[in-house]
């Protein structure tokens, strides 16, 4: 999954472009490419948790900004998520889990099994499974968390981009 980030027709900002040597100009988007995703990544983890019931280490953790020649990608890795990363609370009923936000549920035939949350698979004694979420990979490919991450990478690059310019031509 990749976020593109274009510059709107900003003619100004081309022509300063323009004005940079070759390094300087490289140096100045990548910089602002960094900061860029940074800020995206940051809207997307808040968009995520309006939805979500997963902590915020989780989901940075599971992120990795890279520099690029030309920029800079954001990578979301992982597999499906242990419930200990969402909101999750062992009754003596047993484990009650809420994935999304709101009210907790009970999963079927589950329990603790020194600090795992596992469930049985049939009535029979074994064999049990531990209990996953969603990973984080699909929380961040959710539509309505890409949408607000995209606007604000632009945005934040094509601010970015002017400061680094203007820095990097003295003015």
């Amino acid at each position: 999954m990749a976020i593109e980030i274009e510059l709107r027709g900003n003619e100004s900002l081309t022509r300063m472009l323009n004005s940079l040597s070759g390094n300087n100009m490289y140096a100045a988007i990548s910089s602002a490419a960094q900061r860029a995703a940074t800020h995206a990544r940051k809207v997307g983890t808040k968009e995520i948790r309006k939805v979500y019931a997963v902590k915020s280490g989780t989901l940075k953790g599971k992120t990795k900004i890279k520099k690029d020649f030309d920029g800079a990608v954001l990578e979301v890795k992982g597999g499906s998520e242990p419930i200990k990363s969402y909101s999750v609370a062992a009754k003596s009923k047993g484990v009650f889990v809420s994935v999304k936000k709101g009210k907790k549920t009970l999963v079927p035939r589950s329990f603790t099994l020194n600090s795992r949350f596992v469930a049985r698979e049939t009535s029979k004694r074994l064999p049990f499974r531990d209990l996953y979420g969603p990973a984080v990979p699909q929380l961040f490919g959710n539509p309505d968390v890409l949408e607000p991450m995209q606007e604000a990478g632009a945005d934040k690059f094509e601010e970015r981009l002017t400061h680094e310019i203007e820095r990097r031509l003295g003015q």
